[in-house]
């Protein structure tokens, strides 16, 4: 009852001071008040503890485990899901070693985030908080370095699932069973080397590639089957950044990085994309800030 009240007499406090309408004696009041209620005022509101170095053990892939401890593998992207459904978010890494790549999978520890055991809210009032995540991540080698990862559910299957590539390589799936473990790596056809790749909440898939006769981007849909090409857009030049967004043409919107260019892809995944790029330069001289109007985009 103490917090809710004083939660009240700090609404109305906010409400004196911002009401031009109020005597000046009132406000006064209220002004004086409201420094006395926020004894936090000048004080950091988040307090970081020193790094620590997090002990983990791999099992898995025996090569993939033997590069890792042998510092072989170099880490290059993370990416984050929940990958057996209990509602914390884990944590997949992604590694290039000299045969290929190495993806990693670390599940959070759910008595970190809402604990079953009641004793432990008591003990994480005095400080005694449950690691983030568990001390064993699970190793899966890859063809290809990881350099790009992507999560999502991509199968249909509502499982969340991995992909990775190398930019300038192949593309591959790697589906999650639903209970923390990934399956075998597995191609995804494409038309070209990948260059970047962004995912949308329910499972498409945009990827930058080096197309045969120019670049483009290629949108991937999500199907029992796994990924298929939907559509695909030219690029000005190659792209080597995408990003899905509300960017005024709907949810399926799409932005790519190409060169001096971004190109935004309105309604990328209807049948009457509108597209506009915006070009920019350094100080070299060239042209700053020049935009196409946005007409109509047919996708190939």
């Amino acid at each position: 009852m103490r917090l809710i009240s004083r939660f009240v007499q700090t609404a109305s406090l906010v409400l004196a001071l911002a009401n031009p309408l109020a005597p000046a004696t009132v406000r006064a009041q209220a002004a004086h008040a409201a420094t006395a209620v926020l004894p936090s005022a000048g004080k950091p509101l988040v307090h970081l503890k020193s790094p620590q170095t997090v002990e983990i053990r791999y099992t898995g892939s025996a090569a993939a485990v033997a590069a890792l401890k042998s510092g072989a593998a170099e880490p290059t992207a993370l990416a984050a899901a929940d990958f057996n459904a209990d509602g914390a978010m884990d944590v997949v890494a992604g590694y290039a070693t000299a045969k290929g790549g190495v993806v990693t999978l670390l599940l959070a520890n759910p008595d970190a985030f809402a604990p079953k055991d009641t004793s432990l809210y008591a003990k994480a009032m005095r400080g005694d908080v449950p690691a983030t995540f568990l001390s064993t991540a699970t190793a899966y080698a890859v063809p290809e370095s990881a350099e790009l990862i992507v999560t999502g559910d991509f199968n249909r299957d509502g499982r969340q699932d991995v992909l990775v590539a190398a930019r300038g390589g192949n593309l591959y799936m790697l589906a999650g069973d639903g209970h923390g473990k990934l399956g075998t790596p597995q191609l995804v056809p494409l038309d070209g080397a990948v260059r970047a790749m962004s995912a949308t909440p329910d499972g498409h898939v945009a990827v930058s590639i080096a197309g045969e006769h120019s670049p483009e981007v290629q949108i991937l849909a999500p199907g029992k089957a796994g990924l298929t090409a939907s559509r695909t857009y030219p690029l000005p030049v190659a792209g080597d950044s995408v990003a899905w967004g509300t960017l005024g043409g709907g949810a399926g919107d799409l932005a790519i990085g190409a060169g001096s260019n971004i190109v935004i892809i309105y309604g990328a995944l209807g049948e009457d994309a509108q597209f506009e790029t915006v070009t920019y330069t350094d100080n070299g001289g060239n042209i700053l800030g020049k935009v196409d109007k946005a007409t109509k985009f047919i996708p190939t």
